[in-house]
C-alpha cells in the first residue's frame, strides 16, 4: 500500500458547521494543547496584516490548557450574536497580550459541545447549560407581580380600558405614518420605551455600527471603550513535550481533527515520513490545512526540529562512540566543535 494512500489512516472526518464559523482566539479557547509561538508580519507598509505575508520567531511551546474552566467563566451569552473583547495571556500577572480578538461565548459552547460528542479527548469534560430565563430583569418580575396584584384587588372600568386602548392605537399608527413619511424629529418616544433600552442588558454587548452593510471582521473598525475579559487558560500548567507526546497534534488543532484521527503520530501500516505527511495535507484539495497559517508555521518548527535531533544522533554515531558521561565532559564537547563533528550534519536544517 502507497504511504500516502488515504486508506494509510490520512483521511480525516468533515468540520462541523459549528467549527467552521470560528475566528482563531475561539479556535485556541476549546483547544486542550495551546501552541504558543510568536508570529510575526514580514512586510511592513500599507497592506493590511491579515493579508501580509507571516513568520514566526522564537520557539514554539505547546502547553495543556483548562478548557473546561476557561469556557466556564466567559461571560454568559446574552443572546446568538453576543461579542466579547477577550485578551489571551500566557500568566494573567504579565502585562504582555498574546492575542486579542472578539469572540462569541455562544459559538465557542457549541463547538465545544460538539466536540465532546466527536473527540475522544473530550470525553471527559463537562459543561454546565445555561437556564435561558436567566436574563428576565426583576424589574420585569416586579412589573408581573403589580399587575397580577391590582387585578385582583381593584376593578377597573371596562370602559375607560377600551378608551385608553383605542388611544394608543391611534397614536401608534400616527407615529408610524410620520415614519414611513420620513419624519423623524416630530416622533417622540415615552420615557418608559427610552428607559427599557438604557437598562437592557443586551446594550452592554451591542456593537455600534452606522450602516446595514458591515465588515466580517469588527476588530479593525471598532473603538473600544470598556475594559477587556482576560484569560490565561494555560497558566498553571507544564510544557509538554513536541516529540514524545504523541497527541499534541489533534489536541492543539481540533477544528482540523475534530474526530481525534489522521494526525501523524498514529499507527499505520505502511511507515509514513513526515515530509511526505506534510505534502500529503499540505497539498490536499481540502484546503483546511493549507489555509490554517498556525499549523503551518507548526509543521514547520517540529521538521526542524525532527531534522536537528536526526543530524545530531547521525554525528554521534558515524564519528565517535561516545556515552552519556563522555558527553558531560566539556574537553570532549570542545574537541568536536572545534572539528566541526557535530555541525557537518545539520547543513540540511533550515536556517
Amino acid at each position: 500500500m502507497p504511504s500516502r494512500a488515504v486508506v494509510n489512516k490520512l483521511k480525516v472526518c468533515d468540520v462541523p458547521s459549528e467549527l467552521k464559523k470560528l475566528n482563531n482566539l475561539e479556535k485556541h479557547l476549546i483547544a486542550l494543547r495551546l501552541p504558543f509561538m510568536k508570529i510575526v508580519n514580514l512586510t511592513s507598509g500599507k497592506l493590511s496584516s491579515r493579508l501580509a505575508q507571516k513568520g514566526t520567531k522564537g520557539p514554539l511551546h505547546c502547553v495543556p490548557s483548562d478548557v473546561e474552566d476557561t469556557v466556564t467563566a466567559l461571560p454568559r451569552p446574552v443572546d446568538k450574536s453576543m461579542m466579547v473583547r477577550l485578551q489571551l495571556k500566557r500568566r494573567l500577572k504579565y502585562k504582555a497580550i498574546w492575542e486579542e480578538q472578539l469572540i462569541n461565548p455562544n459559538d465557542v459552547r457549541d463547538a465545544l459541545l460538539i466536540l465532546t460528542k466527536m473527540h475522544p479527548g473530550y470525553k471527559n469534560i463537562k459543561i454546565n447549560e445555561i437556564n435561558k430565563n436567566y436574563l428576565t430583569s426583576d424589574q420585569e418580575k416586579d412589573y408581573e407581580n403589580n399587575r397580577e396584584s391590582v387585578i385582583e384587588l381593584m376593578d377597573v372600568d371596562t370602559i375607560s380600558e377600551e378608551n385608553i386602548i383605542e388611544e394608543t392605537e391611534v397614536s401608534n399608527e400616527n407615529r408610524l405614518k410620520r415614519l414611513a413619511l420620513g419624519d423623524i424629529h416630530n416622533t417622540i418616544d415615552s420615557d418608559e420605551e427610552i428607559n427599557e433600552d438604557e437598562q437592557d442588558i443586551r446594550t452592554k454587548y451591542n456593537i455600534g455600527t452606522g450602516l446595514c452593510t458591515q465588515p466580517c471582521d469588527f476588530n479593525d473598525f471598532l473603538v473600544f471603550d470598556k475594559e477587556p475579559c482576560v484569560v490565561a487558560p494555560a497558566e498553571k500548567n507544564k510544557l509538554s513535550s513536541l516529540l514524545t507526546d504523541k497527541t499534541i497534534e489533534a489536541l492543539a488543532f481540533p477544528h482540523l481533527f475534530p474526530d481525534g484521527q489522521g494526525s501523524y503520530d498514529e499507527d499505520r501500516e505502511t511507515i509514513l515520513k513526515w515530509k511526505e505527511y506534510c505534502k500529503a495535507y499540505l497539498f490536499s484539495s481540502d484546503s483546511r490545512f493549507a489555509s490554517d497559517s498556525s499549523y503551518i508555521f507548526y509543521l514547520q518548527y517540529l521538521g526542524d526540529l525532527k531534522q536537528v535531533y536526526s543530524g545530531i544522533n547521525i554525528a554521534f554515531r558515524k564519528k565517535l562512540p561516545m556515552n552519556a558521561k563522555q558527553s558531560l565532559d566539556e574537553m570532549q564537547m570542545k574537541f568536536l566543535m572545534n572539528k566541526d563533528m557535530i555541525y557537518r550534519h545539520l547543513q540540511c536544517v533550515r536556517g
